[in-house]
Order: structure tokens, then sequence, then C-alpha cells
């Protein structure tokens, strides 16, 4: 708790050193101290104006604005829906002003991403004698909407070499409560110089969309944020994708999650993708591709039509943001299942790879283990990077799932 006038010039620090060799301390508070300095305050009604700037000024004076359950909201042009903000302002009519509570408002409404600047204001309220802090919280919106393309070359140990074109397009507040609509078009190229291709050119195009809600859906789930500056979402991230090697195969890729990010401040966060699917399209393949898959029986199995339905759990924790540190750390876990609830409602005619079906598409059945760990040492201005990592999972999709089997340990500098 935090008395709104106090300050920290107000506290004295007495010092008697008469004593040999040791000195005795006393705190105190200045005699010159206002009086209202000494006193708790409480938080009185709390008004939050959308699409604050100077010209609606005026606009703002001339409204009620509607009433919430924690506060009132007031929009001239309704530019969000007045409801939206409610887990955002963790300030209460009637509690005793905290400075925590105060931070962790703000904190909360610009990770919200929508907004350019939040401003809040304690005005006193008239009775001087109830000591009431009226709260005004001014919100000044993002840009809404926005466009990005992206060029990025690439080069590789396979001796590959490649460019990527990325248009990208983001919508903020898309529905008038905060919102967040990402688009992506991706499209590239692979070509091998020098040594022995498989195959020399490879083409893909990629479709990406992401939908973030700033709350839970359904809402009778509830999770608690206690102090966390930021407010559980709900994502929804549907994508296409063709991956084109012309004298092998052509592989397409239809992709659906739906779930939640939860974040206990800036170093964790939890993925939760309770609905993750996946149908896996080979085609085009060519004789040449038919005669490595009739050497290879695991690529063969992996390599035809399959559905992956399941769920997907990511733990992330990442702190290297720091910059007092001498040592930062980067994890990345992974928990994946694929089949096996669905599996229990699928009846086969036999039990083997690809007997169950939906939809006379093959299920896949796999559970997915993955963790990536990465170090980070700063030793004489320069970062050394430690990165080990695992996988492991009863039937791996090569084509859907890139892994990363480190079975030594990679160090890296940097200047």
């Amino acid at each position: 708790m935090v008395i709104f006038y106090f300050e920290q010039d107000f506290i004295l620090l007495k010092v008697d050193s008469l004593h040999t060799g040791k000195v005795d301390l006393y705190v105190t508070i200045k005699e010159s101290v206002p009086e209202k300095s000494l006193h708790t305050w409480n938080i009185g009604n709390i008004a939050v104006y959308g699409n604050y700037n100077m010209d609606s000024v005026a606009k703002f004076g001339s409204m009620e604005g509607k009433k919430e359950k924690r506060y009132t909201y007031i929009d001239p042009g309704n530019t969000y829906k007045s409801n939206t903000f409610e887990k955002a302002v963790a300030l209460r009519e009637g509690q005793v002003y905290n400075k925590e509570l105060h931070n962790l408002t703000i904190e909360r409404l610009m990770n919200l991403n929508t907004f350019r600047f939040v401003k809040m204001a304690f005005i006193q309220a008239p009775d001087s004698a109830a000591r009431i802090l009226n709260t005004k919280i001014y919100l000044t919106p993002a840009k809404k909407q926005s466009l990005r393309l992206e060029l990025t070359g690439n080069t590789k140990s396979t001796n590959l070499f490649g460019t990527e074109v990325s248009l990208n397009y983001r919508n903020v507040n898309t529905f008038k409560g905060a919102e967040i609509f990402d688009a992506r078009v991706t499209g590239g190229f692979d070509i091998q110089e020098g040594g022995e291709a498989a195959s020399p050119t490879a083409y893909s195009l990629k479709a990406e969309l992401n939908y973030y809600v700033p709350k839970i859906i359904p809402a009778f789930i509830k999770i608690k944020t206690k102090y966390s500056s930021y407010i559980p979402k709900t994502i929804f991230s549907p994508a296409l994708e063709l991956y084109r090697k012309p004298d092998l195969y052509t592989l397409r890729s239809v992709r659906f999650s739906a779930g939640y990010i939860l974040k206990r401040g800036k170093t964790i966060e939890h993925v939760i993708k309770l609905f993750n699917l996946n149908l896996i399209d080979p085609r085009d393949i060519t004789p040449k591709m038919d005669s490595m898959l009739a050497e290879d029986a695991t690529l063969k199995a992996s390599f035809e039509k399959q559905l992956v339905i399941g769920s997907r759990y990511d733990f992330r924790f990442n702190n290297t943001f720091r910059t007092d540190h001498t040592f930062n750390q980067a994890f990345d876990g992974v928990i994946a299942t694929s089949g096996n609830l669905a599996s229990l409602f699928i009846s086969a005619n036999a039990d083997t790879v690809g007997a169950k079906q939906l939809f006379n598409i093959p299920l896949s059945q796999y559970i997915k283990l993955q963790a990536d760990w990465r170090g980070y040492w700063t030793i004489n201005n320069k970062i050394y990077a430690c990165q080990p990592g695992y996988c492991r999972s009863s039937f791996c999709l090569w084509q859907q799932f890139h892994y990363s089997l480190f079975g030594a340990i990679h160090n890296r500098g940097y200047q």
C-alpha cells in the first residue's frame, strides 16, 4: 500500500554519532510534510475514455458514458465495446490507492497491443474531507490497420540458396473488443548449387491467419490472472501451405488450431492448443521419388495422406531480455498428441498403421516430447551460447515436424 501524496523526500534520517565506533539511525518524517500526505486515500469514480486525443476533450466533457461493473466507459465514437477492459482495469472503486495496482492497470492496457498511449490521472474529489481520488484513464488507440512487405535471403550448409517474400497485414481492434487479426502470405524458393542434390529446386507458398481475442472463450472457463501484466488470450490459427519439388513431389497441408496463450510476467508463457488439426496431402509423386520411398520403409509410411488431430502444449521460459546479468537462458518444451482420443471412437479392421481412418483419411497416432534449452554467457562483452536439445516421438511425420536432435553441445560466440 502506498499513500498517494507521500514522497520519498518527506523522509528524514537522523544520525546519532556520539557513540564510540557506532552510530544510531532514526527514521522520521519532516515537520514540513503537508497534512494530506500523511493519510491514505481511497479510489472514487473510475472513468475510461476511449479514442482519446486533444480534439476529443470537449466531446468527452459533455458525455455521461455507460456504467460497467468496475468503471464508466466514455467514448463518443464507440471505438471499443464498453466491457472490453473489465480484466485490464485492476483498480476498484472504494479500495485504498495502491501504486502496484496503478502500474498493473497501465501494463495490462498496453499489453493489449492496441494502444499508442495510456495515461492515468487521479483527481481529488470536491469533498476534501472524504480523501477520495476520482480516477480517469485516457486511451489513445494505435493505427487500426497496417501492411508490411518483407524480403529475406538465406543460405544453408547444404549449399541451398534462396529467397522469401512475405506480405503481412494486421488489424487491431477488429470487432471493437481489442482483438488482433494477423494475416501473412509467404512465397519463396531454394536452389542448390554444387554437391549432389536429390532435388535441386524447391518452391513454397504459405498463407497464415491468427486471430487473438483478449479473453477466454467460452466464458465459463475461469483463469485467475492475479497480478500478471498479461491478460489471457484465445487464439484461432488456420493456415494453408504448399511445398513443391518439381522432380519429386508436391506437398499440401491444411492446418487449424484453437487454444489459449497465458503469460506469467515477461519470462514465462504457456501456449495451450486444445484442438490441433493438420491434413497432409502428398501429390504428384514422380518415379524418382517412388524409388527413394521403395528403399526406405519408414519414409514411405510417413509420406502418405494423413490426418493429425490432437492437442499440443508449449511451455516457454526466456529471460534473455536482461542486460545486467552474466548468464541468461531460454527453454522451450512441447508435449503434443495425435489420434489418441479420436481413436477411441473409431474402429479398425486391422491393427496396423493407418488402419483407423476419419473421412477415409488415415489417422496419425503419436505422442511427441520436445525440449530445447539455450544458455547464454556474457564474457568480456562477447556472448557464448550453449544449445542442447531433445525430441522423442512414437511416430514423427518428417514433412510436418522438423526436428533437431543434438547429440553434442553447440557453442557459438558473438561479438
